[in-house]
């Protein structure tokens, strides 16, 4: 059931895993499309406008890239259509360069509001494996911008790094998660959308 809508204004950043770890059928990675409808889930209880809740996607693997910004799409169903089509990379998994490129997503020029909260919620494995950073300061540079961090865990997720990427107070079912399969997302849509619809 869709449930509430949440009518507290948010700008609301994804932060996907898109690395080889998530799925090991990369033909048809059904991973990966549990995790884009989770996305798509988690949109159907907010309402979606240039004055009300603005979406931005960046997915990750090897580099990241922000698939488009807040200011792209106002209209719910489009937005929707638009997570569902984005294309697994199946690389490896540079969390550092998710979080960098998730900063990048909340700015004035794409599309971010000074006056709305800014929350993101990153899906991932958890071990970053490239050495390019560690993610955990580069979490906490964007809690010091203001930016509130919901981690979600899939498959073997590390907690460690889990916690340590999350807001404070780095709670499990608070501000991040744990759930070893990807068909489990759907039952935390609920608590993170009390978390996020605060």
């Amino acid at each position: 059931s869709v449930g509430e809508v949440c009518s507290s204004k948010v700008d609301l950043v994804f932060v996907l895993d898109s690395s080889d770890s998530i799925d090991k059928d990369a033909e048809n990675p059904e991973n990966w499309q549990s995790i884009l409808a989770f996305a798509a889930s988690i949109i159907d209880k907010y309402t979606i406008g240039p004055d009300d809740t603005r979406v931005a996607l960046v997915t990750f693997s090897y580099s990241s890239e922000i698939e488009f910004d807040l200011n792209t799409y106002t209209d719910k169903q489009k937005l929707k259509e638009r997570i569902l089509a984005t294309k697994y990379v199946n690389s490896y998994t540079n969390t550092f360069e998710g979080l960098r490129m998730m900063r990048v997503a909340f700015s004035f020029s794409r599309g971010d509001r000074a006056d709305v909260p800014n929350v993101a919620i990153v899906v991932t494995d958890g071990e970053h494996t490239r050495d390019t950073g560690d993610p955990i300061p580069e979490a906490e540079r964007a809690q010091a911008e203001g930016i509130t961090i919901l981690a979600v865990g899939v498959n073997q997720a590390v907690e460690a790094e889990l916690a340590g990427i999350s807001s404070a107070p780095h709670k499990e079912n608070e501000t991040y998660w744990m759930r070893t399969d990807f068909t489990d997302l759907t039952n935390i849509i609920n608590e993170l959308q009390k978390t996020s619809c605060a």
